[in-house]
């Protein structure tokens, strides 16, 4: 009996420590960069949207990204079926923007993320 309870006990242990090493990072898994997504070029689409209505991973994205700073604005960007958020952000005076993908993957960021100038 004493044998299996421990059994037991180090089984659900060992459990436990394993878990976060095949969870992944939110922080870490927003802010990658992915090998071959780069910011649009060229001809694009820009449309204001509430933050509420990005999608999930970019909403948590640009939240964690301002980390409390004011959101004033958050563009969709669209090139055919690509599609990339741009965010606009005012922390201590300062201007700022983010720019991310689908995934909630942040792409750019910065002073200027360059969408007004053609970048995209």
């Amino acid at each position: 009996m004493k044998r299996t309870k421990w059994g037991i006990i180090g089984s659900l242990a060992a459990l436990l420590v394993a878990i976060p090493a095949f969870a992944d990072s939110p922080g870490q898994q927003k802010q990658a960069q992915p090998a071959d997504e780069q910011p649009l070029q060229g001809d694009v689409e820009m449309t204001e949207i509430g933050l509420g209505q990005a999608p999930a991973p970019v909403r948590a994205a640009i939240e964690n990204w301002a980390k409390g700073a004011q959101i004033k604005k958050v563009h969709e960007v669209r090139q055919g079926t690509k599609i990339q958020y741009k965010a606009e952000i005012e922390r201590e005076g300062k201007n700022l923007e983010v720019l991310v993908n689908e995934q909630g993957q942040v792409l750019r960021a910065g002073d200027d993320v360059g969408v007004d100038e053609g970048i995209f």
